[in-house]
């Protein structure tokens, strides 16, 4: 019987951890820095584990751990599949944490709070980016998305105020609620054509934000771009649908707005406490419907209103588009450039109907610059 005893443990004593573990249980491991960190179980069967026991109160490494920490892809006959909840949550000195291509999550609060985190690399392979993941890094100053993400959560770049360069993914469908509030060093920003939504207060108070170019997506959401004090100009291109109350609330600096025909509806204080207003360009041959406040809190007396050639009239009749005291329609090439055929400048050419194309093409082209910029132009 003692012989047997002994043998069982000589057994178990051999076994792999990954054996032996369940679901929850824990264990540390350091890393090619030597930083150790904690892992917890998620998945006996397929052998993975995350980072961090999803504590807010016990992260993964120690808040005092400097510098650079490189997350392995298998640790302990594991593979590394997430980074848990509160993983290195007010890791206030971490510089860079480098993840492995195994990484298909990364949960809330994964990084909120790693006010010296300078630079993060998503995986090829990342799926989902949790709600306040990453938000008040106060040093990160660029994030790329890789096309594999399709699902991010609200604020998860929230108060990244040194936040220069954001490159959105071709996977998402959505800019959520507030991802990139309080970004004040964003000063541009590119929709891909696979977003159709931005969220509610998803870009407010971005303060650095010059100007803004959005096509092909369905909704603008209420207060996305509220407080953006250095927007200029802005153009909601065509297949853009609704716009949602106070999308440009207190843009101060805001001079020209255009706004394409296929848009339904505008909604309350939309250009709300928008003195500089000089010029609203609308599209559509047909006033569109427009909440009574839009435009409060804005002195229309100052803001010359351009509508389609023949279409004054219906405007100066409409509910609260008669409340512009300047309306003027516009020719067809009111504002064009005229350029030739051999501009080398590396924008992005669109339709007078909205269809991207390679090149300018023969008579109108809409041109965005690199700068964000979007004139049209004659060839």
């Amino acid at each position: 019987m003692k012989t047997l005893f002994i043998n069982i443990l000589t057994v178990a004593f051999l076994m792999p951890l990954s054996a032996l573990a369940a679901i929850g249980d824990t264990f540390t491991a350091r890393t090619e820095e030597g930083v150790l960190v904690t892992y917890k179980v998620t998945n006996e069967f397929f052998e993975e584990v995350q980072v961090g026991i999803n504590s807010m109160n016990t992260p993964a490494v120690s808040t005092k751990q400097k510098g650079v920490v490189t997350i392995p892809s298998e640790v302990n006959g594991y593979q590394v599949t997430s980074i848990g909840r509160w993983a290195f949550h007010d890791c206030k000195y971490l510089t860079e944490v480098i993840l492995p291509e195994t990484i298909v999550t990364i949960e809330r609060n994964a990084f909120a709070g790693c006010t010296m985190l300078e630079r993060i690399v998503f995986p090829d392979g990342l799926l989902t980016i949790g709600s306040h993941a990453f938000s008040d890094d106060t040093s990160l100053t660029e994030i790329v998305i890789p096309e594999s993400v399709t699902d991010i959560h609200a604020t998860c770049f929230k108060g990244c105020q040194s936040l220069v360069n954001v490159e959105l993914g071709k996977g998402m469908q959505e800019i959520p609620k507030e991802c990139f509030y309080g970004c004040h060093s964003l000063a541009q920003i590119d929709f891909p054509d696979n977003i159709n939504t931005i969220g509610f207060h998803s870009f407010y108070h971005c303060s650095s934000l010059e100007r803004i170019y959005i096509t092909d997506m369905d909704t603008i959401g209420r207060g996305a771009f509220g407080t953006c004090t250095n927007l200029i100009e802005a153009t909601i291109g065509r297949n853009v649908y609704y716009l949602m109350g106070q999308v440009f609330l207190g843009c101060s600096k805001l001079e020209h707005v255009i706004v394409e025909r296929e848009v339904e509806y505008i909604g309350y204080d939309w250009l709300n406490k928008c003195n500089s207003m000089k010029r609203l360009d609308m599209m559509s041959a047909y006033p569109i419907s427009v909440s009574k406040d839009a435009f409060s809190n804005t002195i229309l007396n100052n803001v010359a209103l351009f509508v389609p050639k023949g279409c004054k009239e219906r405007y100066a009749n409409a509910p609260v588009w008669q409340n512009f005291k300047t309306i003027i329609e516009r020719n067809e090439t009111d504002d064009i450039q005229t350029i030739n055929g051999n501009s080398s400048l590396e924008n992005t050419y669109y339709t007078v109907n909205g269809v991207r194309t390679n090149m300018p093409q023969h008579g109108i082209t809409i041109i965005r610059h690199k700068n964000g910029v979007a004139t049209k132009v004659l060839q």
